[in-house]
């Protein structure tokens, strides 16, 4: 519901939003496909995740689950887990996200401090974020899988104020090491042991014991930075690395392939990589041509948009 808000707060449109006829189109046709999607899922139409997880109890009284400390002091503890923990911390693995709640922090902040007046751009920004964070607090786990699920709805909108707050400050070189957290943060998923969530009940960074964990990750990952094995999976599981292997299977056959990748002392035995062959094999080369097609049509459209000059207004 805060986002037109803080979408007319970002473009600083004078326009009301309740006479937009986009608006009102996409808020209805969004709110039905919603309950669309709840009813087909869930069997039921609803808004409230406690009917989705069969859950009875009061928000209250989910919130101070397995409290043993002070409510407040418990909940600052599980957020800075989330912005720090070596399970998936945002500040490593979620960048933007980490960036824009930070900044938005700070200039709130320092608006009320200093100039004695609210922000609502970045106070309706915070209030978006953190009933995510409080909710991802509550649960206590990443949702069973890479990264924070429940955090991932924000990030697009993370993104826009995100290039909002390089318009308006001179953030070059903070730029370039969240443009390369955001690349490598997502490149070494599943590379090695260390850096797949756990098929067995573990104790996660917040102390809750489940399965589809890895409360260290950040070490995991960063040590698939100096295991081969790890830039093979990479390639391989790459559109690009599966449309040279398409290619070379069609010039040189399974056989021949096979038979070059074990001269170069390439894990051709290895499970995995015979169904990643056979997945190939029956996969048409015209699907591969459709998807380049596609992908270079949209990034063409975004090529164009980018530098017009009246999107850049």
């Amino acid at each position: 519901m805060l986002i037109p808000p803080i979408v007319k707060l970002l473009s600083k449109s004078e326009n009301r939003l309740i006479t937009e006829k986009k608006f009102i189109t996409s808020t209805v046709s969004s709110i039905c496909l919603f309950l669309g999607l709840s009813y087909q899922v869930y069997g039921v139409i609803t808004i409230d995740p406690r009917v989705s997880y069969q859950v009875q109890n009061s928000i209250v009284d989910l919130a101070n689950t397995n409290l043993t400390q002070n409510f407040v002091l418990a909940y600052i503890d599980r957020i800075f887990t989330i912005f720090v923990s070596f399970e998936f911390g945002i500040l490593y693995f979620m960048p933007v996200l980490a960036a824009t709640i930070l900044f938005s922090s700070f200039v709130f902040l320092k608006n009320i401090v200093k100039h004695r007046k609210i922000d609502y751009l970045h106070l309706t920004y915070l209030l978006s974020c953190f009933q995510l964070i409080f909710i991802v607090a509550m649960w206590r786990s990443t949702a069973s899988s890479y990264g924070f699920r429940y955090l991932m709805g924000i990030y697009p909108l993370a993104i826009l104020l995100y290039y909002h707050i390089r318009r308006e400050y001179n953030i070059v070189y903070f730029h370039k090491i969240i443009l390369t957290l955001s690349f490598f943060s997502v490149l070494f998923f599943e590379t090695t042991p260390e850096t797949q969530l756990s098929l067995e009940r573990i104790f996660n960074s917040f102390g809750k014991f489940t399965k589809y964990t890895q409360p260290t990750y950040l070490t995991g990952f960063l040590g698939s930075f100096f295991v081969f094995e790890s830039y093979l999976k990479i390639f391989t599981t790459s559109f690009f690395g599966a449309l040279i292997f398409k290619i070379l299977l069609m010039l040189l056959g399974r056989v021949n392939l096979t038979n070059l990748l074990e001269s170069l002392g390439l894990p051709v035995g290895n499970e995995d990589f015979n169904i990643y062959i056979n997945n190939l094999e029956t996969i048409g080369f015209n699907k591969f041509l459709v998807t380049i097609i596609f992908i270079g049509c949209i990034t063409i459209f975004l090529y164009r948009l980018l530098n017009n000059k009246n999107y850049q207004t």
